[in-house]
């Protein structure tokens, strides 16, 4: 099933948001709603502010102006979305989803290498005794993926032991290359990436 989209009343480009969302539509009678949904994410600010004194929306040259103290875009009187995004924001916007893209292509990688570590560690038998039994039960179609798995992981242990002696001889440099800052927008939901500019 499709999911319906609502407006959006603010949104930052810096960090290609998704912004704040509102149900109700762009009827004045929920501005009081709208503005504190858009201080709920984002904290008091001129747009809020604006909203809460007025009691309607910013026409397009006001919203314009707000949306540029702010560093992004807000929702104007005639429902468009101010200021217009530049080429530069534009190209911003491309790379901070590009980097979206590679982070969530890593969680997934994590994801399996740890349900994967963590369900053969609790294995207790042999493995020549559940070799055994591994081709007549086994839901590995053929040997191929089963050495392309055993191939990887060797590399992956390989290659955390290595990090690892690294990172006891330098924790600097240890911190710096797992630090957060190296994927700054991995905060905002993955499903942001879909939403696109007004």
């Amino acid at each position: 099933m499709k999911m319906q989209k609502y407006p959006i009343y603010l949104q930052l480009v810096k960090e290609d948001c998704s912004g704040v969302e509102h149900k109700g539509g762009l009827g004045d009678q929920n501005i009081a709603n709208i503005a504190d949904r858009v201080e709920a994410e984002f904290g008091k600010n001129a747009y809020s502010d604006f909203l809460r004194k007025h009691g309607h929306y910013p026409d397009v040259a006001q919203a314009a102006t707000i949306g540029k103290l702010l560093g992004g875009r807000v929702r104007a009187s005639d429902g468009s979305m101010q200021p217009p995004l530049s080429k530069a924001d534009r190209e911003a916007i491309k790379a901070i989803r590009r980097r979206r893209k590679d982070w969530k292509r890593i969680q997934d990688h994590l994801y399996r290498v740890n349900t994967a570590i963590s369900a053969l560690s609790v294995n207790e038998d042999e493995p020549e005794t559940v070799a055994r039994y591994f081709r007549e039960h086994s839901s590995v179609p053929d040997s191929m993926q089963l050495e392309a798995a055993i191939s990887w992981l060797n590399r992956f242990a390989e290659e955390l032991r290595r990090n690892e002696s690294q990172c006891s001889e330098n924790a600097d440099l240890c911190k710096r290359d797992h630090s957060v800052e190296r994927w700054p927008e991995h905060r905002r939901n993955s499903n942001e990436n879909e939403k696109e500019a007004s």
